[in-house]
Parts: structure tokens; sequence; C-alpha cells
């Protein structure tokens, strides 16, 4: 659903510098992106479809993640400052097997995004901070991670900053492959999940 308002905006902005000639290709060119926006929010629709189908419930998933995982919404920086906390309080394998990532991945993302503002489109900068806002607002929060990888401008931003600063690009690649070393060891040693 946070893909909406981008591409709304890219519609418009698009639109403006667009002069079409006859009444048909304005009603097919309109079609075209009219389409592509019920698109995007299809997929929850029909997810949720799923759901009463299935349990009886349009919404049953969240008492699943609830009942299970002790998982619910709550507020972005309650759950960092708890991730932090757990950094220093919880055992050692899931201080740095999860909530260590989850916490510096936050501020890593963050500090990109921050970059990118003038650099990137205004929507995609929009859609990276609603995303990453809700991506850290589960209560239970140990997919964060996992969930920036699907956060495109995350890696533009990262191929801007590698294509300004050459050193960057070196110490990225290097520091990537020690990190891909040393968490495969730790997963091999059962020390992370």
């Amino acid at each position: 659903m946070l893909l909406l308002a981008p591409m709304l905006y890219e519609i418009v902005h698009q639109a403006q510098g667009v002069t079409l000639p006859s009444f048909k290709e304005k009603l097919r060119y309109w079609g075209e992106r009219i389409s592509a926006l019920i698109l995007i929010p299809m997929a929850i629709v029909f997810y949720l479809i799923l759901n009463k189908w299935v349990s009886g419930d349009w919404f049953r998933f969240l008492d699943y993640q609830q009942e299970n995982w002790g998982n619910s919404f709550s507020y972005f920086a309650t759950n960092i400052a708890n991730i932090v906390e757990r950094v220093y309080s919880w055992e050692i394998r899931l201080a740095i097997g999860t909530w260590l990532p989850t916490a510096v991945i936050f501020f890593v993302a963050l500090a990109i995004i921050l970059y990118s503002i003038n650099r990137l489109p205004i929507s995609y900068t929009a859609y990276s901070f609603a995303y990453l806002l809700i991506s850290y607002s589960p209560s239970w929060l140990l997919s964060a991670p996992r969930y920036m990888l699907a956060l495109f401008p995350l890696f533009m931003g990262l191929a801007l900053l590698s294509q300004r600063y050459k050193r960057f690009e070196k110490v990225l690649d290097i520091s990537l492959v020690l990190l891909l070393a040393l968490y495969s060891i730790f997963f091999f040693q059962s020390i992370v999940f």
C-alpha cells in the first residue's frame, strides 16, 4: 500500500509534459496509468479475501501474529529503543545475531535515505521513509534487516555513494565480504539463526 502515494505522484509528475493529440490516445495513456495504480491495492485485497476464505476473518493474520509471536504494531522509536536495550541485556547469540544487526541497519538505512534526498526522485525518498518506519513498527522485530532488502532506493543510494566516493566502494565491498564470512561462521556454530 506504501506504493500508492509515490506511484500517484510519479503519474501526475510525468503527465505534466505530455501532450496527446487525440481522445483515444489520452484514454489509453490514462487508462494504463490508472490500471497500474489499481493493481497496487489489489494485492492486499486478494490477501484479505484469502484470509476470509480460509479463516472466516479478514484480519485473522493479525491474531496469529499476536498469538504465536507476541507481535503487534507499535511506535517505531519505542521499538528501536527496545532493540538497543536488547543488544546489551540479552544473551550474546541473540544480541549479535538479531538485535545488533537490526539496530545498525536502521541507522544505516536512515543515513542512506538522508543522503539520497536530493539525488533520487522525491517519490523514492518519501516511499523509503515510510517503508523504513513501518518496517520497524512491529513490536517483536526479528525481520527488519530482511525487510530492508526489498527497499530498492537503498541500493540506488549505495550506488550513488560508491560512484561519488571510490574508497567507500572498496570499504563497502570488503565490509560485506567480511560480514558474510563472519555471519556464516556464526550460523554454522549456532550463534545466529
